[in-house]
């Protein structure tokens, strides 16, 4: 799992069969539960936060947690960002500075040269990127997400 955005799925974001995986450069926005980044073997099942995953695996060192909103039209095939109305409520000490809450906020990854164009067909062979399928991100853009263009 290398530069992606993982958005608001809850329990099991990532679930790796085994700690013989690679995650790296992935934005986690909306993920707020803990114990969404999972290994299953051997039993029993490890479920992580993004701190642990890091600590205990070595697991996604230039990852970051973001939270903001995906508006995806289905009709369109377009995507905006939007900001967020509501931080996650959390027990203990309130931590606002633990996600970014602006995309333009995203600090960039290494590129992985597997991964050659972004959706829309911009280059991403080397470099700084940010994580996810775009080349850039920001608040009320609409981005195409049709795979027909």
């Amino acid at each position: 799992m290398i530069n992606n955005i993982i958005y608001d799925c809850g329990v099991g974001a990532i679930c790796f069969p085994t700690k013989d995986n690679e995650a790296e450069g992935n934005a986690y926005i909306k993920q707020a539960k803990g114990g969404d980044l999972r290994i299953m073997y051997p039993a029993p099942e490890v479920c992580l936060d993004l701190k642990s995953w890091r600590e205990f695996y070595g697991f996604d060192q230039t990852g970051i947690e973001g939270w903001f909103d995906f508006e995806v039209d289905t009709e369109k095939l377009t995507l905006k960002i939007k900001k967020s109305t509501m931080m996650p409520f959390r027990f203990g000490p309130a931590t606002p500075d633990r996600y970014i809450t602006d995309p333009k906020e995203m600090k960039k990854v290494a590129a992985d040269p597997r991964v050659g164009l972004d959706i829309l067909g911009n280059e991403r062979l080397s470099g700084e990127v940010v994580p996810g399928p775009f080349a850039d991100l920001e608040f009320d853009k609409v981005y195409s997400i049709d795979p027909r263009v």
